[in-house]
């Protein structure tokens, strides 16, 4: 069985001043129409409920104090469902135990990198050697008094 879909109908406005009642017409599927009277005021009709994808055909006559009647008004739809199911109701979280993981295991550091060797001093040049000091000149002898 077909969800069954309620609706509403709105109507327009009367169509001159001197309306005094409309003749709403609805057939649901295959099924015979409903006529229904209402007041020359009307501009919704309630309470309305067809099986969900049913074709649905209105008609709306105005209809005049004289008991001249408007030509029809009419229009066709489609009864689906375009309702969303109601909000689900609230979430819990339920704690229902724990566990102890292993510790992940630390891990090593990188080695450090060994150092480039220095390079070896080069040797102090060594130092030029210090010149000799000259003799001394040796004094010149003196001469041999003459005799």
């Amino acid at each position: 069985m077909a969800d069954q879909i309620q609706f509403q109908v709105n109507l327009p406005a009367k169509s001159a001043p001197d309306v005094v009642s409309r003749e709403f017409t609805i057939v649901m599927g295959e099924g015979e129409p409903d006529v229904r009277t209402l007041n020359g005021e009307a501009l919704i009709v309630e309470g309305l409920e067809g099986d969900q994808d049913t074709t649905v055909e209105l008609s709306l006559v105005d209809i005049d104090d004289g008991g001249n009647r408007s030509e029809a008004s009419t229009a066709t739809g489609v009864l689906t469902d375009t309702v969303a199911p109601p909000t689900p109701g609230t979430l819990a979280i339920q704690i229902i135990g724990e566990t102890h993981p292993e510790p992940e295991p630390e891990p090593e550091p990188d080695p450090e990198p060994e150092p480039e060797p220095e390079p070896e001093p080069e040797p102090d040049p060594e130092p030029e050697p210090e010149p000799e000091p000259e003799p001394e000149p040796e004094p010149e002898p003196e001469p041999d008094p003459e005799p």
